[in-house]
């Protein structure tokens, strides 16, 4: 049980995948393994096949080790790898696992559907950031930002903010969580580059992508039979 409710792979994703028609997952890719990025991941597994685990960060310890336990053996990937599949191309764009730890250790990669670009740059704090911008910049810019850290103070730069600069910056957060995210100053940098800011303890966000543009829709409608047809390219 992950700390401080039930398992949300079990209570929230599986039945989600499940509403979706999702029967297989082609991979799951870790930023790093920490319990809030890992614990859901057992009941997942035990739920679907999952062809390929792309993991990211230090070497997982404890309860994090179980959960991954009963996924393929995981695949550590360096910056500029990736593969494509299916029009889209999974590309990691650091990961300094073996020269950061913990939260800078995360796995950053950017995902590209035609011309879109999102950016996944897990937990990424100072460090993690500066080591992704030495790498280079360019290789950051994406319309969407899964934003580092939940939003700590101590993460979204302003040098990474602004070779980032988004048009969508996503906050995964609880509900009134102990930890105060988002930082409102974080906030701010996201919003001074033109960033509509979106958090996640104010309701689920979703996305549409036709590989030309990326447009917010309802997220209700990922499970409406009617709104995914009028969805539709």
């Amino acid at each position: 049980t992950f700390p401080g409710g039930p398992d949300p792979g079990g209570r929230d994703l599986v039945p989600l995948l499940r509403d979706l028609g999702v029967r297989r997952l082609s991979a799951v890719i870790v930023s790093h393994p920490h319990p809030d990025h890992v614990l859901g991941l057992a009941a997942v597994a035990a739920a679907l096949p999952i062809d390929r685990l792309v993991l990211g960060g230090n070497p997982p310890t404890g309860a994090a080790t179980e959960a991954l336990a009963g996924l393929p053996r995981p695949e550590r990937l360096a910056a500029g790898q990736g593969w494509s599949q299916g029009g889209t191309r999974f590309e990691v764009v650091s990961h300094p696992w073996d020269e950061l730890l913990e939260n800078d250790g995360s796995l950053v990669f950017r995902l590209e559907h035609g011309r879109v670009a999102l950016l996944f740059p897990g937990d990424a704090e100072a460090a993690g950031e500066a080591l992704a911008l030495s790498r280079g910049a360019a290789g950051l810019a994406a319309d969407l930002v899964k934003v580092p850290h939940h939003g700590s103070r101590t993460s979204s730069s302003p040098a990474f903010v602004a070779a980032v600069h988004p048009s969508h910056a996503v906050a995964c957060v609880g509900i009134a969580n102990r930890f105060g995210f988002p930082d409102p100053g974080v906030v701010e940098r996201w919003r001074a580059v033109g960033a509509e800011f979106h958090r996640t303890d104010e309701g689920a966000v979703r996305f549409l992508s036709d590989g030309v543009r990326l447009r917010q829709v309802a997220a209700s409608g990922a499970v409406e039979l009617a709104t995914l047809l009028s969805e539709a390219p």
